[in-house]
């Protein structure tokens, strides 16, 4: 009789990320311009699948050394609308930001998402967008002087 191991929901969720983060690191390195890596595009993505990538094993141990009982216990159920809005407007945002620019795309971007994860404060839902946009844009135009879109 073969052996069965039950893996814990997490476990799966972290191998199942740690897969994605790495097929994300191959594609990233494909966007690699020969010389230093901190000009190249490929920065923030390789980046960006290091860190996941370790997270997600960080996951899978700390599942792993909790046991059989943890992967028992039921999982607390959690409220899919605030994701599934979140996911679609990001869609909706990297689709828009070509036609009608950084700060037109991304000022409305950020207010909806504020809202979606319950942020209901005028003065935050207001500023936070057009602060966070006029910082990035300062950013990217004038220090890195890299064009946005």
């Amino acid at each position: 009789m073969p052996f069965k191991m039950k893996a814990s929901p997490d476990v799966k969720d972290g191998l199942f990320f740690v897969v994605l983060c790495i097929a994300a690191l191959f594609m990233a390195l494909d966007y690699h311009i020969p010389g230093s890596l901190p000009l190249s595009p490929a920065l923030f993505p390789v980046l960006t699948s290091v860190v996941l990538i370790g997270l997600s094993s960080n996951q899978i141990r700390r599942a792993a050394t909790r046991g059989a009982e943890a992967a028992e216990q039921p999982r607390i159920a959690s409220k899919t609308g605030p994701v599934v809005t979140i996911f679609l407007l990001c869609l909706a945002y990297t689709a828009i930001m070509q036609k009608v620019g950084f700060i037109a795309a991304t000022v409305p971007y950020l207010l909806i998402f504020l809202l979606a994860l319950g942020e209901r404060r005028p003065a935050r839902v207001i500023l936070v967008p057009v602060v966070a946009a006029a910082v990035i844009y300062f950013f990217f135009e004038k220090v890195l002087s890299v064009a946005l879109p």
